[in-house]
């Protein structure tokens, strides 16, 4: 059984690095923009990574009136490091400071 682990501010920073190596400057920047931002909403709500965290943050998005085009480098900057995490070995709802 697993418990699910809030990010803190050192883990948001080793996950962004994580999602945003080996990409380029332009992305590496925008991605690293994106995840800062929903890492420090999932601190603040007080919520694991999750695919119902991640729907309330598009939610957020959406009711925030975001440009579509924001919402998805958003959602793909957040896939991005869920699949690195995994690639790992890494649960993302098990995020451990």
């Amino acid at each position: 059984m697993s418990t699910n682990i809030i990010p803190s501010t050192s883990t948001s920073t080793s996950l962004v690095e994580l999602a945003t190596a080996g990409l380029t400057a332009n992305t590496r920047r925008a991605y690293a923009h994106h995840l800062n931002k929903f890492l420090e909403w999932c601190t603040l709500e007080n919520a694991a990574i999750s695919r119902s965290t991640v729907r309330a943050w598009r939610g957020r998005l959406l009711d925030a009136e975001y440009a579509a085009s924001t919402i998805n480098l958003s959602l793909s900057a957040i896939s991005a490091m869920v699949r690195e995490m995994e690639s790992y070995g890494l649960d993302p709802q098990t995020v451990t400071s």
